[in-house]
């Protein structure tokens, strides 16, 4: 995302000649960037700073969690607010093919080692970095933009993410049953007409789910 086509064109030739990455979009507009990552995740986003109307650092604290950020830009004044940020890397123009291969391996790492091992994962809600383990977590509900994270405690917790990305982080007890549920598969209590109940709440399993849910039960059935 450049507001500068001629960086933009840069950055693309640079996705398609590194074998372990696709090219899912690219803009000039941060506004649109925005409205496309949201309800298309991706894994990696490489954000210019300095763009009129939206900037790099705002578009920044607005993307949805779980997306690593490479911010490029021509000046060295924001390092300090990109690290606050918790962004993969800064890099300054002009960027060499091999500073960018640098900066999209560390995401690469950062996602395998998200997945080994992790029992659980931090999420911003209510204005606060806030630790989900996995083992309390009964059941991720979609609500628009935004997630609710049911807890055993009866925490209900809101975050801007998105439940595609969720999903394809989670590990294996956790199940994508409907198009605005995610489930852990420990904590179903009862199944009742295509609803799982778990701690009193009904949760509908989709057509498009029914068959691995099934086969997941199946095979563990008595």
């Amino acid at each position: 995302m450049d507001d500068e086509p001629a960086a933009v064109s840069l950055l693309e030739s640079y996705v398609n000649k590194t074998s372990f990455l696709t090219l899912k979009a690219s803009f000039n507009n941060p506004v649109k960037a925005l409205d496309h990552v949201k309800s298309n995740p991706v894994d990696l986003i490489y954000l210019d700073i300095n763009m009129p109307g939206l900037t790099g650092l705002e578009l920044a604290q607005l993307i949805p969690e779980g997306t690593h950020i490479v911010f490029t830009t021509a000046y060295s004044e924001h390092a300090v607010e990109s690290y606050r940020l918790s962004v993969l890397d800064y890099l300054l123009k002009p960027i060499s093919y091999a500073q960018f291969v640098d900066a999209t391996s560390k995401a690469l790492t950062t996602k395998e080692e998200s997945k080994a091992g992790e029992d659980h994962f931090f999420i911003k809600a209510d204005y606060k970095i806030q630790r989900i383990n996995h083992a309390d977590l009964m059941y991720i509900e979609n609500i628009k933009d935004y997630v609710r994270f049911h807890l055993k405690d009866g925490r209900k917790l809101m975050s801007l993410l998105s439940l595609k990305n969720l999903d394809e982080q989670l590990p294996n007890n956790f199940m994508r049953v409907h198009r605005s549920y995610i489930v852990n598969l420990d904590e179903i209590e009862t199944i009742e007409r295509n609803r799982i109940v778990i701690n009193t709440h009904f949760i509908p399993v989709a057509d498009k789910y029914k068959e691995e849910f099934k086969r997941h039960i199946d095979q563990r059935m008595a």
